[in-house]
């Protein structure tokens, strides 16, 4: 039986209305959605998730799938980290840098692309997921992004 696995796609936090207030409450709603519909993917079978660990959506599902994967040790959850290139994280703040790390640490593998940034690293990063993963979730357009409302979030997930 072939593997399933999921991609995620998504938005830095300039992207959003909120920026980078992760308490905000648009973006606490935002990471309720998202952990909800990682759950419904866990449900249909997927059990691999592929991040490119840029700051904002990338990092904050790749936290949801590490917490469900503590939670949820039987589903044998897999999160595989590509990394563009190797300093993605060197000019970000420490706080930033150190969730980084965190999550890499906790990876069960790393992709690292290439070594160092060069134009055009940050497509064929994305690129990756034409090719890799049986599903890719790009979980919300530019336009709904700064209203951060993706898609009418069932009742019972919130």
């Amino acid at each position: 039986m072939k593997k399933q696995a999921c991609a995620f796609i998504g938005h830095k936090p300039q992207k959003f209305h909120f920026g980078y207030d992760e308490l905000y409450e648009d973006c606490l709603r935002l990471k309720a959605v998202l952990a909800w519909e990682i759950k419904a993917m866990l449900a249909q079978g997927v059990t691999t998730f592929y991040t490119g660990m840029s700051l904002g959506a990338d990092m904050w599902c790749a936290e949801i799938v590490l917490a469900l994967r503590e939670e949820l040790p039987q589903l044998g959850i897999e999160l595989i980290a590509v990394i563009p290139f190797e300093g993605q994280a060197n000019r970000w703040s420490n706080d930033y840098r150190e969730r980084y790390f965190s999550i890499l640490d906790k990876a069960q593998a790393e992709i690292c692309l290439q070594a160092h940034y060069s134009k055009g690293c940050l497509a064929r990063a994305t690129a990756i997921w034409r090719i890799t993963p049986a599903a890719c979730w790009p979980y919300m357009t530019a336009a709904r992004a700064k209203r951060a409302v993706p898609w009418n979030m069932p009742a019972h997930a919130t």
